[in-house]
């Protein structure tokens, strides 16, 4: 499915009550390679099965937020990565909206991409930058500029 495929999160983020949010979220920037480079190098030394779970622990087992926030953590501290340089797995879930809204992304797609049910929590997890910020007034006052000299030509 699409041009770089899709993968089907079938056991993302829930939020309290409402349980696990199925959805379809497109492979991009690179995302397909990294994956494929896990199917084949990585998984076959986790697990003998070619079905299952695909993010399998050490053991085998379907790997839990638990285990991945614990194995992130501790593989930053072994990389010397300082208390205040340590991020967590859903940090990394505000950075990628932070980042696709500085792409461009619109905040409803971005909601679909993260399993929110209401646009407002999206919206929390944006946090541009003031580069971004001061891009994207550069581009609006370009496009008023532009607008009003057509105008004035019209006339």
């Amino acid at each position: 499915l699409g041009e770089n495929g899709k993968i089907n999160v079938r056991f993302g983020k829930g939020s309290k009550g409402t349980g696990h949010k199925r959805r379809w979220v497109p492979m991009m920037d690179g995302l397909d390679q990294l994956l494929m480079w896990y199917l084949k190098q990585v998984r076959p030394l986790l697990s003998d099965e070619d079905s299952g779970p695909l993010f399998v622990s050490e053991k085998g087992e379907r790997l839990d937020r638990d285990t991945s926030r614990q194995n992130l953590r501790r593989r930053q501290i072994e990389m010397g990565f300082k208390d205040d340089e340590i991020f967590s797995p859903h940090q990394l879930r505000h950075a990628f909206a932070t980042k696709q809204t500085e792409r461009g992304v619109d905040l409803l797609t971005l909601k679909t991409l993260l399993g929110h049910v209401d646009v407002a929590t999206t919206f929390t997890y944006s946090t541009p930058g003031s580069d971004f910020l001061e891009k994207r007034i550069r581009m609006s006052q370009e496009k008023w500029r532009k607008q009003l000299l057509s105008d004035e030509q019209t006339q």
